[in-house]
């Protein structure tokens, strides 16, 4: 378990082009100093301010995407930082989306600061811990395993973030 990554470049005659650098590192959040991963999850939830993107099926459609084009991106990445470097934060985006994605499928999906705080902990926390089978994921070194590993640890958080609005609701429903 990486709390935090450090950023090195294994290879500093491999260049990146600016398309997989944008998608890789998210517009550039991967490469905060620290704490990258938690910084490219946030920043997964600025697509909610375009207000098509709070329907499963569009957000569906760019988890899809951004999942295809980050793959590719990573491969680049890899090249250049090596085995899931802490600049590749695509997969925290595509994950952060699954989670919630998860529980817009369950009807329990509401753009406020209590579920975007739900999900966002779930699946940063699912992230570190990388239980199985997100580990094998992990241990792959692949632009892939990369990505897959955090798509893993985002069913574990979409689980847990909708037993969390399941107990919310039956319990604390007179206060939300």
């Amino acid at each position: 378990m990486r709390l935090v990554k450090t950023k090195t470049i294994v290879n500093p005659d491999y260049k990146i082009n600016f398309f997989h650098n944008i998608i890789g590192s998210w517009f550039w959040t991967g490469y905060f100093p620290k704490g990258s991963g938690t910084v490219g999850s946030l920043a997964a939830f600025i697509i909610f301010l375009i207000p098509l993107f709070n329907n499963i099926v569009y957000l569906s459609l760019a988890f899809v995407i951004v999942f295809a084009l980050g793959t590719i991106a990573a491969t680049h990445m890899i090249k250049r930082f090596g085995n899931d470097p802490s600049v590749l934060v695509a997969d925290e985006v595509v994950g952060q989306w699954f989670t919630i994605i998860m529980v817009m499928a369950a009807g329990y999906w509401q753009l406020d600061w209590l579920h975007i705080a739900i999900t966002f902990i779930a699946f940063r926390g699912f992230d570190i811990l990388k239980l199985q089978p997100a580990k094998y994921f992990d241990k792959q070194h692949t632009a892939l395993g990369a990505m897959l590993d955090d798509v893993m640890a985002s069913i574990y958080a979409g689980v847990s973030s909708i037993i969390c609005f399941m107990l919310i609701q039956k319990y604390f429903s007179n206060i939300f």
